[in-house]
C-alpha cells in the first residue's frame, strides 16, 4: 500500500472528513441542471449552460468560454487537471 493510499484510508475514517464528503454529496446531487461545475487553475466556476443543456464553449470552439461564469468559488485545494 502507497503513502497515498494509507493517508486517504485514514482520512476516510476520519469523522469530520465524512460528514464534509456527505454534504459535497447531497450539494452534486441538488445542482439545478442550468449550471454546471468547471475547476481550473485553483478555482472553481459554477457555470451556465446553454438551453440545450450543454456548456458554452467559445467562439472558435478551441474550450470552454468565460462569459458563461456564473460565480467564481475561492479558496479549498482544486485541481483541474487530468490522471
Amino acid at each position: 500500500m502507497s503513502n497515498a493510499s494509507e493517508r486517504a484510508e485514514f482520512l476516510r475514517a476520519q469523522r469530520p472528513i465524512r460528514n464534509w464528503v456527505r454534504r459535497f454529496r447531497k450539494l452534486a446531487e441538488q445542482m439545478p441542471p442550468e449550471v454546471w461545475v468547471y475547476v481550473a487553475s485553483g478555482s472553481v466556476h459554477v457555470m451556465a449552460c446553454d438551453e440545450k443543456g450543454r456548456p458554452y464553449e467559445k467562439e472558435h470552439g478551441d474550450g470552454t468560454s468565460q462569459d458563461g461564469i456564473v460565480e467564481s468559488v475561492r479558496g479549498g485545494h482544486w485541481d483541474g487537471g487530468d490522471w
